[in-house]
């Protein structure tokens, strides 16, 4: 399932990725497979990891056109673990979800 592609509107925020896709899609939040693609247009990077992501601290960085997955049966309290930092403001990110 493909989602409307998500706007990380401030540079330097965490955002919570259950919180977003459960906004666009609440029953995407049950899902298998997870992929966040960075938006081809992002002149910065989207930090990936957990509550305490930063541009120092982080699971993946994805600059344009780069993307990062995640495997296995999550559920919303694991998809509440991921979060996003954009380091640029109006950054664009794509979520895919495949669901259980």
């Amino acid at each position: 399932m493909n989602m409307p592609r998500i706007t990380l509107t401030t540079a330097s925020t965490v955002y919570n990725l259950y919180t977003l896709v459960n906004a666009l899609e609440p029953q995407a939040v049950n899902c298998s497979q997870v992929f966040v693609t960075a938006d081809p247009t992002n002149t910065g990077n989207v930090f990936v990891g957990d509550s305490a992501v930063s541009t120092t601290q982080y699971g993946a960085k994805l600059p344009a056109t780069a993307s990062v997955g995640f495997e296995g049966n999550f559920n919303s309290t694991q998809l509440d673990t991921i979060y996003l930092m954009p380091d640029t403001t109006l950054s664009l990110v794509d979520v895919i979800i495949q669901r259980i």
